[in-house]
């Protein structure tokens, strides 16, 4: 029998062959689960007239109905109500069919005269098609809407590999509820092809965003980017990225301007999803960046301005733009009503590690741009730069900096801002050495300078600051006075990854110092799986606590480390016969014998012989 079918006409399970599957009319529901093999050739399946979907439970909230016995159709419809029982309140209860997952299926065929569902290319819609239900894994068929008040269920293409899902929609006038039908897709990022709009409701009209993700990316090349606010023209700049093609030259024109203007966020959302396009648009805007003379309307055009002038502007149009501004380059700005990007900080700190000695001496000889000393807001000081940015232009900064620099600047794939190449380590020399003429660097940030040197393995810039007074003595209360303990494992953990030798190095400092430093137990325990000889090699220069020792030397009985324990028996490390006790048991549980027997070797040799001493002096 090819199908089980219940007498309430339920299908529970198929026994076919697959191929092109015809479910037999009578059939109204179909079993949520284990009805059909994900083993079976199942190329397309058709539903009958009277096919209603799967029985109602409030663990399968999503897409429910309210089926009418008497009229034969769907009354009403309840889309994401939450993990509520509507049954209480409602009667005749279904639940839409979802997407099942067969990797061979190609297509969905619909009766004509099934009043629940129906099917265009292949693809499952409810009947009015305002509801996307099944996308086939193997169909390679447009999404397509004609209605404004459109959505995509998760089910539909949660099994589909590609992140990006396309769909049409025909309509002219672009809503809130079509940019958010796919609101529900957590892992995907929904491109909506809009050829013929030219129109956007009051709310995407007039709304202004910051950070938030885009619920959709919209491909619009008819829709005015004058007439809407940002945050509905950075979705059709990323729409551009996908089909240039389809774009006049004036409308591509003002959606570079928009990528630009927004790199911030829309290069990092880019990176985030996989968007190759749109990370491929950046890279062609940034190679063929020009330097505009505009006029300066506020402080963040003033900003902004002088943030590009120190990356691809000459010394001379650094000085111009401070001469002629009259902005402080404090860097909050009033006009933007958020945090600001390309504020005096970064300015500083670009000009270190891509501009040169010469650009950074304009910076600094301008006292209106010095005057963020006198602010009384931290976050905007001169200071601030000093405490938490100062290594970026030593360092490789995009590598481990701090998260308020690397969500504020255009970080790419190549850990650079903007693909820019950095200065050599003697043109940052320079700079450092006239901050250090310029600024009361104390013992705390020369230090954290040398240790993000050593980390990128820049030993000339960290053999500088050594001569200027850098030292590893309580280097530990510099870390936490000065910068995020993240910035700091990051650091480690990447001199680790690329073995550039800058542990070694700091080792030699740290002797030189009578110094020690902290690791926490994960980087431990990386060094001890994968890289033991380094590990040992910088033992002597670690604190590390009890409690992190004894994890150490337990994941050595557990991994059948053996001759890693005995370099922690060498150095002294298993000080107790109670806690030897405890690795002999650990051990012996493991079914570790050899560890068992480097143990217990230890434990005759070292607590026995002890013991016998004692006894012969009490005869």
């Amino acid at each position: 029998m090819e199908f089980e079918i219940t007498s309430e006409g339920e299908l529970i399970k198929y026994h076919g062959k697959g191929g092109d599957v015809v479910i037999p009319d009578g059939v109204k529901f179909i079993a949520k689960r284990d009805v059909f093999s994900s083993k079976t050739r199942i190329k397309s399946i058709f539903l009958p007239k009277s096919f209603i979907g799967h029985h109602y439970s409030p663990y399968y909230y999503r897409y429910v109905f309210e089926w009418s016995e008497k009229e034969q159709k769907v009354v009403k419809r309840y889309y994401d109500e939450g993990r509520t029982d509507l049954s209480a309140q409602h009667n005749n209860l279904y639940a839409y069919l979802c997407h099942m997952q067969l990797p061979y299926l190609i297509s969905y065929k619909v009766h004509e005269d099934n009043v629940v569902y129906s099917e265009r290319d292949g693809l499952l819609y409810s009947k009015d098609k305002r509801y996307l239900l099944g996308v086939p894994s193997k169909s390679t068929a447009n999404i397509v809407f004609e209605d404004a008040e459109c959505n995509i269920s998760y089910a539909a293409v949660q099994y589909l590999k590609t992140k990006v899902i396309k769909a049409e929609f025909h309509g002219d006038f672009l809503s809130t509820k079509t940019v958010y039908c796919a609101k529900e897709l957590q892992n995907k990022t929904v491109a909506l092809y809009l050829p013929n709009v030219t129109r956007v409701d009051r709310y995407l009209r007039e709304k202004v965003v910051y950070e938030d993700a885009p619920p959709a990316i919209l491909i619009a090349p008819k829709l005015n980017l004058d007439e809407v606010k940002n945050y509905v023209s950075r979705q059709v700049a990323l729409g551009y990225c996908l089909e240039p093609q389809l774009f006049d030259k004036a409308q591509a024109h003002k959606c570079q301007e928009v990528l630009a203007e927004e790199e911030v966020f829309l290069h990092k959302y880019a990176l985030g999803h996989k968007l190759s396009n749109v990370v491929d648009a950046y890279k062609s805007i940034w190679d063929k960046w020009l330097l505009k003379d505009k006029p300066l309307s506020c402080e963040e055009d003033a900003c902004r301005y002088l943030f590009d002038a120190v990356i691809y502007g000459s010394d001379e149009q650094v000085r111009t733009t401070l001469d002629t501004s009259n902005y402080d380059f404090w860097g909050r700005h009033k006009e933007y009503g958020h945090r600001a990007h390309y504020n005096g900080a970064q300015i500083l700190a670009v000009a270190c590690r891509y501009g040169g000695v010469n650009k950074l001496k304009a910076l600094l000889d301008t006292q209106k741009f010095c005057s963020a000393k006198t602010k009384e807001d931290p976050v905007t000081s001169i200071d601030y730069f000093l405490n938490t940015r100062l290594y970026l232009f030593c360092s490789g900064y995009p590598h481990f900096c701090s998260y308020d620099v690397s969500k504020d600047l255009a970080v790419t794939e190549k850990d650079e801002l903007r693909d820019r190449h950095p200065l050599s380590e003697d043109q940052r020399i320079d700079c450092i050495e006239l901050l250090i003429k310029r600024f009361i660097l104390d013992k705390a940030k020369l230090s954290i300078l040398c240790f993000f040197a050593l980390m990128e393995g820049e030993q000339k810039i960290a053999a500088f600051l050594r001569t200027k007074g850098a030292v590893f003595t309580d280097f530990y209360s510099y870390v936490d006075g000065h910068l995020p303990y993240y910035d700091y494992e990051k650091a480690v953990k990447y001199s680790i990854q690329t073995q550039n030798n800058g542990l070694s190095q700091l080792v030699s400092y740290l002797r030189e110092d009578n110094a020690k430093i902290r690791l926490s137990e994960r980087i431990l325990t990386n060094l001890l799986t994968e890289h033991s000889d380094l590990l040992f090699e910088i033992f002597d220069c670690l604190e590390i606590a009890p409690a992190v020792m004894s994890s150490l030397i337990s994941k050595c009985i557990t991994k059948n480390l053996g001759s890693l324990l005995i370099e922690f028996i060498k150095r002294g490390k298993i000080k107790t016969k109670a806690s030897l006790e405890r690795y002999i048991d650990l051990s012996i549980s493991n079914k570790a014998s050899e560890i068992t027997a480097i143990l217990l070797e230890y434990k005759n040799t070292t607590f026995d012989i002890k013991r016998s001493k004692r006894a012969s002096l009490r005869l």
